[in-house]
């Protein structure tokens, strides 16, 4: 009687536990549910690429379910882009003026998977174009060639920025030249390392685009200098035939003929204030008039007409006026100052002697001068009063200049032990005259560098005459041309 009690009893367990196991697989065997609710709804148009995949979906059982989704822009989606376990998606990337399809398949943890239909949505066109501003340079800067400098701007997009595309210009706006390559959208700064090519009507331009293909620009505001560290010089120099106007970068590189061709002699250059023009006097037309162009040679403009000699002109540091040595009233030589056109003449000086080679006090309101009035040639200025010396040496005092910070004068001096002549720099007022230069050559024709540091000045050292710079003390003499023509009538520029 036990044993067939004992093997009623281990059928009962065995039939219990496979009806209990097959139950609960029978239960977990319902797939997910289909996916619904997409966001964006099917069919609908986002006004922005910028948007977020969602959609509703559950497990009968509740199981965990993961999302394999589908989108690209065919019409039966091929492209896995993603699988997720959370109902959401952030795709990138998109696009504007496209219709994308997508598809969600749901799988649960057993492996079964429901796919769910395939909705679409359409993006038009982007209707919001980025804003792009340019920050630096935005005008009146000044840029040392070969320098690193960083441009800078602002811009924002309620899609996103593409890319940027910086670009320079040195003649302001006509020709444009691209700075290194297309910057990337997150991108508001890069670094510059400036041109060799000397400009003072610079700018810079931005073109920006948004993820929608809008397209928008700035430029700098106003004109920025592109100038070589140290400035530049103009001189004379008849290295190429005829004398004509160079200029070079004031290390005696980079040399230009500015005048090149024009069938007459140039003489006499001196820069503008803000560097853009040279004024210089020309024999081109028969006799010396002044003329004027831009400080690359380009444009040249004659601005005296008359059948008299006028040389020797300098550009006043306001830049409104010209003056000028003439001979038109007979045999002597007058100082003269006009507008910058030709106009407004003026006569400053009126005598039997010859007053010459006028030069500008820092303000604009006085003029040095060499005259032989007295006898021999003396350094005199002449402002609110009548000419006045500032020196009486029985020696030959000439071509002076005034420092940009108003408190020396350099000047052309035969008083020393040779005769010849000699630098000499004085106080503004005529006091503590001492030399530069003493040596068996001539040194003559002195200019200040922009900085008060340096003087420029030519020397018929090298048996040939040459530019030279020295300290303003006398010391470090450097010859900056060293070529066999004539250079002399150098003028350094007031940028450096």
């Amino acid at each position: 009687m036990k044993a067939p009690a004992t093997y009623l009893l281990i059928a009962a367990v065995l039939g219990f536990f496979v009806f209990t196991t097959c139950s609960k697989l029978s239960v977990n065997q319902s797939a997910p549910e289909v996916p619904s609710a997409p966001s964006p709804a099917d069919g609908s148009t986002p006004d922005s690429v910028l948007i977020g995949l969602s959609w509703t979906c559950s497990d009968p059982d509740g199981d965990p379910l993961t999302y394999d989704v589908y989108l690209d822009t065919s019409a039966t989606p091929e492209v896995l882009v993603a699988t997720v376990d959370t109902a959401s998606y952030t795709p990138a990337g998109l696009h504007y003026n496209y219709t994308y399809y997508w598809q969600v398949v749901a799988e649960d943890t057993t492996g079964l998977i429901t796919e769910g239909p395939i909705w679409s949505f359409s993006f038009g066109a982007d209707m919001v174009a980025p804003f792009c501003s340019l920050t630096s340079p935005d005008g009146g800067e000044l840029w040392y060639i070969d320098s690193d400098q960083t441009i800078t701007w602002e811009a924002a997009d309620d899609d996103g920025i593409a890319f940027f595309v910086l670009e320079y210009s040195i003649d302001e706006i006509d020709n444009w030249v691209m700075i290194g390559d297309t910057i990337s959208g997150d991108t508001r700064d890069t670094s510059w390392t400036i041109p060799s090519t000397p400009t003072v009507i610079g700018r810079v331009r931005i073109t920006c685009q948004d993820v929608g293909g809008n397209v928008v620009g700035d430029t700098s505001d106003q004109v920025f200098t592109i100038w070589p560290q140290g400035g530049m010089i103009a001189f004379t120099s008849d290295r190429e035939g005829a004398y004509d106007i160079f200029t070079m970068f004031a290390d005696g590189s980079n040399v230009q003929n500015l005048t090149n061709g024009t069938g007459g002699n140039n003489w006499d250059a001196d820069w503008s204030p803000d560097c853009s023009k040279i004024v210089f006097r020309s024999d081109r037309d028969g006799d010396n008039e002044i003329y004027i162009m831009n400080f690359d040679g380009s444009d040249p403009q004659q601005i005296i007409i008359n059948t008299e000699n006028d040389a020797y002109c300098r550009w006043s540091p306001l830049g409104d006026q010209i003056a000028f040595s003439s001979i038109r009233s007979g045999t002597d030589w007058d100082i003269y100052i006009m507008d910058i056109d030709g106009s407004s003449q003026v006569m400053l000086t009126s005598n039997a002697a010859h007053d010459y080679c006028p030069a500008w006090s820092p303000t604009g309101e006085e003029l040095i001068f060499h005259s032989n009035r007295d006898g021999d040639y003396n350094i005199y200025v002449i402002g609110q009063t009548l000419p006045e010396p500032l020196t009486s040496d029985p020696a030959s005092d000439s071509w002076a200049d005034w420092s940009h910070d108003g408190s020396l004068i350099v000047f052309t001096s035969t008083r020393g032990t040779g005769g010849d002549n000699e630098i000499y720099t004085m106080n503004a007022n005529g006091s503590n005259q001492l030399p530069k230069t003493d040596n068996t050559n001539s040194d003559w024709h002195a200019r200040w560098s922009p900085d008060d540091s340096r003087i420029l000045f030519s020397s018929d050292r090298t048996a040939d005459w040459e530019l030279w710079i020295m300290d303003a003390d006398g010391s470090n003499p450097e010859n900056i041309t060293n070529d066999l023509g004539y250079d002399s009538y150098g003028a350094w520029s007031p940028i450096g």
